[in-house]
């Protein structure tokens, strides 16, 4: 009966079972390098774009948000209160916006506090903690300035936000509140630049990590398929073991 059971899990896990895994790594290898190459593909044009444009090319016309893709919307469908320099629901860029009202994050209480004490800037009549509002490019700064870890609770809000407000804080070196607070322009932009990417790095990043992301995909639904088939087999040699004693 024990010799039976060996060569029952020599077939099951043996030279058998080594097939199944040399399927597996050709199967991976083949799966990487289709979708290495139709996204490496993806990747290069958006770069030579890039390159061939200039540096300013996500951004000369405003219409780009922070991480390269075409600016949305800041406010949700359905919001009493549109946001924006011309209240139309976007972050857009506007010549006239002294203020550059660029920046959509997702509203927090500590924010709106802080920006109304220290600052005079009262946004409590327009928006509330939890809802979308474009503030100015020095709002996020002094938001920076006072919290560089959790930025009073505000969440940037990268393809909602305007790829302007990099040329913004590179044009100057501190930005002033309502009251005369200055604050710092670089850290602002370090800030944007941690949670959004920076520029060219935004623009030739994403069809390189969608290419991942699907491998990885594909890996786990493999791997499924695999455990499901190994498990398949173990039950069948466990019932064939069983058969096999009551039949001796």
């Amino acid at each position: 009966m024990s010799d039976y059971g060996a060569a029952s899990v020599d077939g099951v896990r043996g030279d058998e079972g080594d097939e199944p895994r040399a399927g597996t790594k050709r199967w991976h290898l083949l799966v990487t390098f289709i979708v290495c190459a139709v996204f490496g593909i993806a990747a290069a044009s958006q770069l030579l774009r890039v390159v061939s444009a200039g540096p300013d090319v996500m951004s000369a016309d405003g219409s780009s948000s922070l991480t390269g893709s075409e600016l949305r919307q800041c406010t949700p469908e359905g919001a009493a209160e549109p946001t924006g320099w011309k209240r139309d629901g976007s972050c857009a860029w506007d010549a006239s916006d002294s203020g550059y009202h660029e920046v959509c994050v997702k509203m927090s209480d500590e924010f709106l506090k802080a920006s109304a004490e220290k600052d005079g800037n009262d946004l409590s009549s327009v928006v509330q903690n939890g809802g979308y509002w474009c503030i100015c490019a020095w709002a996020w700064a002094s938001a920076v300035q006072r919290d560089a870890s959790k930025y009073e609770g505000l969440e940037l809000q990268c393809e909602k936000s305007n790829a302007k407000l990099r040329e913004v804080y590179e044009s100057a070196s501190t930005m002033e509140g309502p009251t005369g607070v200055s604050y710092e322009a670089k850290g602002a932009l370090d800030a944007v630049n941690s949670i959004c990417g920076s520029g060219m790095q935004s623009a030739i990043g994403s069809p390189l990590d969608t290419g991942l992301s699907t491998i990885r995909r594909q890996e786990r639904k493999h791997e499924a398929a695999e455990a499901g088939k190994e498990k398949k087999e173990r039950e069948s040699y466990a019932s064939k073991t069983v058969q096999f004693g009551a039949t001796a």
